[in-house]
Parts: C-alpha cells; sequence; structure tokens
C-alpha cells in the first residue's frame, strides 16, 4: 500500500542538516516539536528575548500534524461564545477572542520577518448552524465582539427560515440574506 502524503510534503526538503543528541547540554529554553507551534515559540522567543532556544524535533519540521493538515491555521472557535463565558467569564473570554485574532499580525510578522517565499493565503471559511437558538447565541457573540473591537463577519441567514420576524430589524447589521442554495454551496453541503 503507497504512503499517504499530503502533495505539499513533496515539494519541501527533506535532506536537511541533522544533530543527533548524543549528550547532555545546556539551554534556558527547550522546545518539543517542530509543527507551527514548536516554530512559532522559537522564532517569538528568540525575537524577545536573549535567552539560548533549543527546538527538539524527532523527525523533520512541519511534518507532523502541522503538515498533515495542509498548514492550516484557523482562527474559529466552534464551542458557542455563552459557554465559554459562563465557564471563564465575559473578560476573559474576549480576550481569548482577542488574542486568537491577533494571531494573524504575529503569522504575518514571522513571514516578513523570515523573508519566506513560500505561498500563504488567507481565506474565509463558513460554519453552518442548524438551529435557531445557535443563531442567537452567535448575534449576541457577534454584538460583543463588537464592543471590544474585535473584528466580525456577519451571518448569512436563509432569508426564508420561519423565525426571521424574532431576528429582525434589531440584528439587520449583522446579517446577509440568502437563498438556501447559496449557503449550502458556501459550505459545500446538500443538507
Amino acid at each position: 500500500m503507497a504512503e499517504n502524503r499530503p502533495p505539499w510534503l513533496y515539494q519541501m526538503k527533506f535532506k536537511r542538516q541533522i544533530e543527533i543528541l548524543n549528550k547532555d547540554f545546556e539551554t534556558d529554553i527547550a522546545i518539543i516539536g517542530g509543527g507551527i507551534a514548536g516554530v512559532s515559540t522559537a522564532f517569538f522567543a528568540l525575537e524577545h528575548t536573549n535567552q539560548k532556544v533549543t527546538l527538539i524535533e524527532k523527525d523533520l519540521l512541519a511534518h507532523g500534524a502541522t503538515g498533515h493538515n495542509a498548514g492550516y491555521v484557523v482562527n474559529y472557535i466552534e464551542r458557542p461564545f455563552n459557554e465559554i463565558i459562563e465557564e471563564f467569564g465575559e473578560e476573559m473570554a474576549l480576550d481569548g477572542y482577542m488574542d486568537l485574532e491577533s494571531g494573524w499580525e504575529k503569522i504575518d510578522h514571522m513571514y516578513e520577518k523570515a523573508s519566506l517565499d513560500i505561498p500563504f493565503t488567507k481565506i474565509i471559511g463558513y460554519a453552518g448552524f442548524s438551529t435557531k437558538e445557535r443563531v442567537f447565541s452567535e448575534l449576541k457573540t457577534i454584538s460583543l465582539q463588537r464592543k471590544r473591537g474585535i473584528p466580525v463577519h456577519k451571518i448569512i441567514l436563509d432569508k426564508n427560515v420561519d423565525w426571521i420576524g424574532e431576528i429582525l430589524p434589531e440584528w439587520n447589521d449583522s446579517l446577509e440574506l440568502a437563498e438556501r442554495s447559496e449557503i449550502l454551496s458556501l459550505l459545500e453541503s446538500k443538507d
């Protein structure tokens, strides 16, 4: 059986200098794992400290979970925001969203500072909600995020739902109405 390897991994250099640890060594910061989290941590530790930083990877950089998920970076939390607020409080929940959103700036900074020339594309993805309650929950999330200055996208709502009167006009600035077929196309779904 052939190995199932994503095509972008074939484009990466497989012959890299490897230094095998065969003795004790001293470092100020040891980072285990050379995926996006490990490399990012090493980058910012080197940029913002004078510490000796060591990145330890058992194989090739970005060839584990990072390489096998197509290198996607997503700033979306699937868990309903009201549940996060209940568990952590509104301030901490909103701080978490702000931190998540600021991740794009950090990625842009690493990309520019390292003079990378590999393709990096930002796209908008879509999440679908199948209940009125989840749509209302997301509308409340959008309201809180706007108050905190967090960038938000409108909810694309089926203009034929029977409960649309419960939403409009109060949430009009947070909605874009569309045909169900358009929404299904965006979600790449038949239902």
